[in-house]
């Protein structure tokens, strides 16, 4: 082995190393003067990309989401407003701030209430650095109900006595079924399923806007049943309507199942209504608290499939 070339191998190297050092050194000094400022913007960007989209995920996650588009579809604005509101204050770190925005600002929540709104206006739009995360809920389909009963509670539908069930239509549309959990007692005949407006006082009202008869109800311990009306009823979102089940012309009884909570009211956008004789008038059941059994479903015209919920984060004292 020459010791020759040993050397200039040993040279050789020593350049190499000698010229990474040098590379090195200019990055670290590169680094040094834009690298700390770079790596804290994306870290904290990304940090609250990810609080946004895990705030909204929980929120899909545990129902809540829905139960906000709920309330804004049956117009009580104020009650999703406190709703989202806890609900990302529980989520969020306090020293992230939001606005959430339901649709075309069907509703808007900041971290406090309306009257610091035009405050947190001003907040959003000077913050630094927002994050954003989106989710869109389908509409259509299942609409208003109250999928739940008490056991034993019925109404009765016979000659002389009507029952009816009022609620907040949450979508513009047609109303296209009902859904209800019926029993039926001896031969009754057919039952009648009506869709009615209500009147200035939520009664319900003499305009039948669906109207639909059956003979199917079967069941003498109590099952669900689907009905479909031949021509569905217009309604408007936020307007009240109301299902009846008129009064029978000939023999035995139909039976409506009702829901009786120990505490508080599940469906406090409508209530039972009872008519007890022929010629008589509405009455309501249940003191006002007490709600039939039921589902509506709408069908919406295709723009209005869709509608977006927005979530923006930034970083920032409260007002």
């Amino acid at each position: 082995m020459s010791f020759r070339r040993d050397r200039g191998g040993f040279i050789f190297s020593l350049d190499a190393t000698l010229a990474m050092l040098v590379v090195l050194i200019v990055m670290a000094g590169v680094a040094r003067v834009a690298g700390p400022e770079l790596t804290y913007g994306q870290h904290g960007y990304l940090r609250l990309e990810r609080y946004a989209n895990d705030a909204l995920e929980v929120m899909r996650l545990t129902g809540t989401l829905d139960d906000v588009v709920d309330l804004v579809m049956v117009g009580d604005s104020t009650g999703a407003e406190i709703l989202a509101r806890a609900e990302l204050k529980k989520i969020l770190p306090d020293e992230v701030q939001f606005k959430l925005v339901v649709g075309d600002n069907r509703l808007v929540v900041y971290p406090s209430d309306a009257g610091e709104r035009k405050n947190w206006g001003n907040a959003f739009a000077s913050a630094e650095e927002i994050a954003v995360a989106a989710r869109v809920v389908a509409l259509g389909g299942l609409d208003q109900d109250n999928p739940n009963r008490t056991e034993g509670k019925w109404h009765e539908v016979e000659n002389g006595k009507w029952c009816a069930q009022s609620f907040v239509a949450g979508l513009t549309g047609d109303l296209t079924k009902v859904v209800l959990y019926l029993k039926v007692e001896g031969s009754p005949g057919e039952l009648t399923i009506e869709v009615r407006d209500c009147t200035a006082d939520n009664k319900p009202g003499s305009t039948v806007l669906a109207s639909t008869t059956t003979s199917d109800v079967a069941s003498t311990t109590g099952e669900e049943y689907e009905f479909t009306f031949p021509s569905p009823a217009e309604v408007t979102a936020g307007d009240h309507y109301s299902i009846v089940l008129p009064e029978l012309e000939g023999g035995g009884t139909y039976w409506w199942a009702e829901y009786r909570p120990s505490d508080g009211d599940i469906y406090p956008w409508g209530k039972v209504w009872l008519i007890t004789k022929s010629g008589g008038s509405w009455s309501e059941g249940g003191g006002g608290r007490h709600d039939f059994y039921f589902r509506t479903y709408v069908g919406v015209p295709p723009e209005n499939i869709f509608d977006s919920i927005t979530l923006y984060v930034w970083r920032g004292a409260g007002t």
